[in-house]
């Protein structure tokens, strides 16, 4: 599932993003799935550049820490666990089904969720934007009255 701020774009807030960040379903097929397309995308760990391309494993995956990593598309960076101690299942019923072109279908973590996420975190960059996803959200709930 998506999360951060590239879930925040879909969802209508106007601000860019340095990086994607997703929560991987921990089921055995998914991760390996997962490591498939970081090979495809020719993915390493980024605290480890330009020294050497260290490649991410199965193993590395499977586990509640950030693997921050840097693709032939951009960086990514892979959750186990959201700083609200949120795992992939605790996030389940706090998602939202985007349909994109293709019928591609893409979950993402629900803006109310993602300024929860934000408050926990509470950097700078966090905390700046704060108002507009509140902004966003209130005038979506306003459309819905």
């Amino acid at each position: 599932m998506v999360i951060g701020g590239v879930s925040a774009a879909l969802q209508g807030v106007p601000a860019l993003t340095y990086d994607l960040d997703v929560v991987l379903d921990p089921e055995q097929e998914n991760l390996d799935r997962a490591i498939e397309l970081l090979r495809e995308l020719d993915a390493c760990f980024r605290e480890h550049l330009p020294a050497k391309r260290l490649r991410p494993s199965r193993a590395d995956l499977d586990g509640p820490g950030a693997k921050l990593l840097v693709t032939s598309l951009g960086p990514l960076d892979i959750l186990g666990e959201l700083a609200t101690g949120w795992s992939h299942a605790d996030l389940e019923g706090r998602t939202r089904n985007l349909s994109l072109e293709d019928g591609l279908v893409l979950r993402v973590l629900d803006l109310a969720s993602l300024i929860e996420v934000k408050e926990a975190v509470g950097r700078e960059k966090d905390r700046a934007v704060l108002p507009l996803y509140r902004r966003v959200l209130l005038e979506r709930e306003q459309r819905k009255e």
